[in-house]
């Protein structure tokens, strides 16, 4: 994943840094309800709050570009 990184800049790809390693198995009940194990739970949140943190500051982007269109 982090020889990606380098070739997204120039393309203006916005690149969210935490990963979580997930399993099906062991972080979803039934395969569907999401339930990460407690060592995962800090990296989620961290994860969702660079996620949400980015889509915030793109959102005036996208508005811009849905009223061009």
């Amino acid at each position: 994943m982090q020889k990606l990184r380098a070739p997204a800049g120039p393309l203006r790809m916005a690149d969210i840094g935490p990963q979580v390693a997930l399993s099906l198995r062991e972080d979803f009940e039934a395969f569907a309800d999401f339930r990460p194990q407690e060592l995962h739970v800090a990296e989620v949140h961290g994860l969702v709050d660079e996620l949400l943190a980015w889509a915030q500051a793109l959102g005036p982007l996208r508005a811009a570009s849905r009223a061009a269109a």
